[in-house]
């Protein structure tokens, strides 16, 4: 019987060793292209083609970078990890599902730089960020066309600090924006430079005794219903917000808690500017 000398083996398990993690290994940086291919590591030089390949590359607290204007898919994601994409590109509706769906994770969720686009159809339950964190900072994105749904849905199911800023939502089929925590969890909200328009309902949802939201430099009209809406025991402070042309108030304050720090306008809205109780700490 022959067989391998001891250097010999040793190393061909080393050369087996080798390629093995050479195909599963994943990184701490990650890359997409629309001329990328699902396949490898998903390197610079050899990116791949969709979102979702490329994050089962990437490792923990990772990130993964769009290097051009295409369109990558849905996303669901489970794990910490940072997108981060550039002018043109977008994530999409390949189904029911929605397009960012956010589930399981321990630790922080940031998304930056992407259209996200549900592929408005009304008969199709479409949410344009999905997030069952409280962990999640989405910044300078584009989120449209949800179709009967909302566009972003924080609904944390653990207490955490969510940041939504720089950002457009538009043509949302529900509410364009919703904070919302069951109890026995706590969520903080930071709202700055974000306007939500033409959605077919609410334009910001603040819906649990347990969320704060702060809102500041951002814009809500045109919406189907209000402009804001206040839960029963839920807290928003604003500062320098425009509430306006919606269909119902500007702002409705339903047995809740909802601050001025002044220089708010709320003009134009069919049902009248404020329901409820607005406490100012400046002019509104």
């Amino acid at each position: 019987m022959t067989g391998l000398t001891g250097s010999t083996a040793v190393l061909a398990f080393a050369a087996l060793l080798a390629a093995a993690d050479g195909a599963t290994a994943a990184t701490i940086v990650t890359y997409v292209s629309g001329a990328g291919t699902n396949a490898g590591s998903c390197s610079f030089t050899a990116p791949c083609r969709t979102v979702q390949f490329a994050l089962g590359q990437t490792l923990v607290n990772g990130a993964v970078h769009a290097l051009d204007a295409a369109d990558y898919g849905a996303v669901a994601i489970g794990r910490a990890v940072r997108l981060v994409g550039v002018p043109g590109a977008s994530l999409t509706r390949q189904a029911s599902a929605p397009v960012v769906d956010i589930t399981n994770v321990a630790g922080k969720v940031e998304i930056s730089g992407f259209i996200i686009d549900g592929g408005y159809n009304p008969t199709i339950s479409v949410r344009g960020i999905n997030s069952q964190i409280g962990n999640i900072t989405v910044k300078n994105c584009i989120v449209r066309n949800t179709g009967n749904d909302i566009g972003i849905n924080i609904n944390a199911q653990a207490s955490g600090k969510a940041i939504v800023e720089d950002t457009i939502i538009e043509h949302a089929g529900t509410t364009g924006l919703a904070f919302n925590s069951p109890p026995g969890s706590t969520l903080t909200g930071q709202v700055t430079r974000v306007t939500v328009t033409y959605s077919n309902v609410i334009g910001l949802l603040v819906s649990s005794a347990t969320t704060k939201v702060s809102v500041f430099d951002s814009h809500f009209s045109h919406n189907g219903s209000h402009g804001i809406h206040v839960g029963t025991g839920a807290v928003v402070a604003l500062h320098n917000v425009s509430s306006s042309f919606n269909a119902g108030f500007g702002l409705n304050n339903f047995s809740s808690t909802a601050l001025s720090a002044g220089n708010n306008s709320m003009i134009g809205n069919t049902s009248g500017s404020v329901s409820g109780t607005l406490t100012k700490d400046g002019p509104i």
